[in-house]
């Protein structure tokens, strides 16, 4: 059997699973979406559960390479003006959805890490890397004399990440893009103000 088909179950399942939860996406659907026979998940996946661990893997690596591509890598502008690019770049896509979805990871953390010690395991290294790369670009904004941190870099960075996860919850509450708005303001206008502006 292929790994493109492996793949299409994943893909097709991560859509499912964002969409109704990991708990309430039964098999069924995730077999009619794929277009796969059970006897090809099974193939690949012993169970439900190991499917759900390697969505997990799929899901924190895209994350993880989003993170790192954009916030560790080499770039023109501000450390600041880069990061408030990265997070501009997710609200506009998390807010153009008809129905507000959230962060696939996000979602399944919430659903599953505490009732789950594998899937705790998987998603806890995916949050460090979140927690790494903004807590490089802030290094970098520090150093570069951008702004002035009363914690250190990666507790900021922690602070950060944290809140936009809860911003990114309330969003789904309220089908409103003011908690992003919100947290957009109180980071880079409060949090992370020039130091002309202290």
């Amino acid at each position: 059997m292929s790994t493109e088909t492996r793949e299409r179950i994943l893909e097709e399942g991560a859509r499912l699973v964002r969409e109704h939860g990991f708990a309430a996406t039964g098999l069924d659907a995730i077999l009619k979406a794929s277009k796969v026979p059970k006897g090809s998940f099974y193939y690949y996946f012993k169970s439900k559960e190991a499917f759900g661990l390697e969505l997990v893997t799929m899901l924190g690596e895209q994350i993880a390479n989003a993170f790192q591509s954009f916030l560790c890598c080499e770039y023109e502008e501000k450390s600041t003006t880069r990061l408030r690019m990265f997070f501009d770049y997710f609200k506009d896509e998390f807010t153009s959805e008809d129905l507000p979805l959230g962060c696939p990871i996000g979602n399944l953390a919430q659903e599953l890490a505490a009732v789950n010690g594998e899937f705790r395991k998987r998603l806890k290294p995916v949050f460090s890397v979140m927690y790494d790369s903004v807590a490089c670009c802030l290094s970098r904004a520090r150093d570069n004399g951008e702004t002035e941190l009363n914690s250190s870099p990666e507790e900021t960075a922690t602070f950060i990440v944290n809140s936009w996860q809860g911003a990114l919850i309330a969003l789904k509450v309220t089908d409103s893009s003011e908690p992003l708005m919100l947290f957009e303001k109180l980071v880079f206008e409060e949090l992370l103000q020039s130091k002309e502006k202290l």
